[in-house]
């Protein structure tokens, strides 16, 4: 800190940061995506060249097989043997380089106001990247299956009419990588003051982010299809084949494209806050705050145009959306001493909010949402002596569906689905549109807290926290593909075997989530000259997690259940595997300048599934 003058001083700070990327393949834990040694499954995937789908019957390549003459060179596909471990290729920490600089500058006016202002910005890149891009040619891909069923290099026993898929993964293309450049700007002015017993604040706070991602590793399928159409690639070969008047890596180059999605956020605010204590109580100052807040909010997605036409072949297909936001907000919360004799205290808090929102996407004929909340909160803290505590407090709270949620474009993905039909094989994975929906309401939730802290030498010593939780929240706003499959509604579309080729999966509303549990945290402090040492233990033990995704239907426990969100889009709560216990342990030496503090954590009945990658 430089002090420029009696009133006024001056920081500024930077940083830099770099970390390379960790393959999967690095580490023993994650190299394989074969997870059967572990207790789990192969999480391999089954999209690779020289597989097929032929009258119903899944089929690879036999050994040795560079391209089929015949549906001799075929052999039946073993759904647990002979998926592709992409784990030996793909990225699991990606690399990061990030820099910024920041500048904060504070000059007192006069004895009662003081003007300051923040200035940071932030230059970040983020390479990251999976395997080689996997594609197929299915019912939903009718382009490339057409010209594979009339590719001259389809074996003449193979009856087109009863060709359904072909699969093919661009390895001639190396690994589908993306490398995210990002600036961030955030500047506040705020002027605070008092007066009398009141103390002021006031700020104008901006930020603004832009983002470019670049993509590589992914192929045009309109080249594709021609060179499928003039013979110069065999969709039915492995890859870097070659043959006569063939070539699957010149062909797969010539078709390589590099597109690139532009993301701009904005975001204003200004608020005024007033704090004081204006009141007295026999017990004492009433403490209250109050305040206003005005913000605005806009955001505009570019999709490059090969993934707004889905002509992209591995990479992702989305659409461009714009949408701003306008919320105004007034509040007030307080605390009431009731009770203050000695150590022994009772206090009442209460806080209220008022929410306004106005939405709107700024593309032509999509319908503007205006949202209204008011939330509250009570709470009752009271303190029978030194050593102990005891609290309970009640509060609703209100979130609005974000502007992606809103008016997101579509968004085509890949997920793994437990088809309750059975026509769809395990591990298959299924193309998955994911959209935004103009028509979802705002979550509300309600949640109880009960506890007691004990700690009978304050600073020292042993202290004991014990909470009870209850949340229930209505109306959440959740995202299941497999919901929409277990309906088997219109949203889930299957070719002529039954077989799941769509999902249409966008967000909703479902009926209500609620849980409950008990946080429990033991912890030890023993001060020392130099610093303190401390010891701590904290278990989280829920009770419950149930989700109904209508008001007719039943509820259904997630507690203890194993959901990995980037294999599956099963878990409509949102927040991945719920544990039924999780924890932690954590030691604390300090001494002088010198902390270390390293920790352990713990899930158990539901360890989430993040071992390696998953979502090629």
């Amino acid at each position: 800190m430089l002090a420029i003058g009696e009133h006024t001083h001056f920081v500024l700070a930077g940083s830099w940061y770099q970390r390379n990327a960790i393959y999967a393949r690095d580490r023993g834990i994650s190299d394989n995506a074969d997870r059967r040694a572990q207790g789990g499954q192969n999480q391999g995937s089954p999209t690779f060249p020289g597989r097929i789908n032929y009258a119903g019957t899944e089929y690879i390549l036999k050994d040795g097989v560079s391209a089929p003459a015949s549906i001799n060179d075929y052999r039946v596909f073993d759904s647990s043997e002979d998926l592709y471990n992409f784990s030996a290729s793909a990225p699991s920490i990606p690399e990061i380089e990030r820099k910024n600089v920041m500048a904060q500058i504070s000059h007192q006016i006069n004895p009662a106001i003081e003007v300051w202002s923040e200035l940071l910005f932030t230059r970040s890149q983020f390479n990251n990247g999976l395997a080689p891009a996997p594609w197929s040619s299915s019912a939903y891909n009718p382009g490339i299956l057409n010209a594979a069923k009339n590719s001259p290099y389809r074996p003449a026993d193979i009856d087109p009419n009863n060709l359904s898929q072909l699969n093919y993964r661009s390895f001639e293309l190396g690994n589908l990588e993306y490398k995210q450049a990002k600036d961030a700007f955030r500047g506040l002015l705020g002027l605070r003051g008092d007066i009398e017993e009141w103390n002021w604040e006031t700020a104008l706070l901006y930020i603004r982010t832009e983002q470019d991602d670049h993509y590589s590793g992914i192929a045009d399928s309109d080249t594709v299809i021609s060179a499928i159409n003039d013979g110069s690639f065999n969709p039915f070969a492995n890859a870097f084949a070659t043959g006569t008047g063939y070539d699957n890596a010149a062909a797969l180059q010539a078709a390589e494209r590099h597109p690139v999605n532009e993301f701009d956020e904005t975001f204003w605010t200004y608020d005024i806050k007033l704090a004081g204590s204006p009141f007295e109580l026999d017990a004492g100052l009433i403490d209250v705050a109050t305040g206003l807040e005005f913000r605005s909010e806009e955001i505009q997605v570019a999709i490059d145009d090969l993934f707004e036409s889905g002509n992209n072949l591995g990479g992702i297909q989305a659409a461009s959306f714009g949408a701003e936001r306008e919320v105004a907000a007034l509040y007030l919360e307080s605390n009431i001493p009731l009770v203050q004799q000695g150590s022994h205290s009772l206090d009442l808090q209460l806080s209220g909010r008022y929410e306004a929102y106005h939405d709107q996407s700024t593309s032509a004929g999509a319908p503007a949402n205006q949202y209204e909340a008011f939330v509250y909160k009570s709470s009752l803290f009271y303190e029978p002596n030194s050593a102990l505590s005891f609290y309970l407090s009640y509060g609703t709270s209100f979130r609005a569906p974000t502007l992606t949620e809103s008016y997101g474009g579509d968004q085509l993905a890949s997920y793994i689905y437990d088809d309750p039909t059975g026509q769809t094989p395990a591990a298959t994975r299924v193309y998955t549109f994911i959209s935004g929906n103009p028509d979802l309401e705002p979550e509300t939730s309600e949640s109880v807290h009960l506890g007691f802290a004990y700690q009978p030498h304050p600073g020292r010593g042993w202290k004991l926290n014990l909470n009870y939780y209850h949340l229930r929240t209505e109306d959440s706003i959740v995202n299941s593909g497999q919901d929409v499959v277990n309906q088997n509604a219109g949203g889930a579309l299957r070719d002529g075997n039954g077989k799941l080729i769509l999902v249409y999966a966008n967000w909703f509303n479902a009926a209500e989530v609620k849980t409950d549990g008990i946080d429990l945290t033991v912890s030890y402090t023993h001060p020392t000259t130099t610093g303190l040492l401390k010891a701590e233990l904290g278990v989280n033990h829920v009770f419950n997690y149930d989700i109904k995704t209508t008001s007719n239907s039943p509820y259904v426990s997630y507690l203890g259940r194993l959901v990995d969100p980037r294999a599956s889009n099963e878990n409509i709560a949102g927040p991945g595997s719920i544990p039924e216990y999780k924890g932690y342990a954590r030691f604390t030496w300090a001494h002088q300048q010198l902390t270390v503090a390293p920790d352990q954590y713990l899930n158990t009945r539901a360890t989430h599934a993040s071992l390696g990658h998953t979502s090629n």
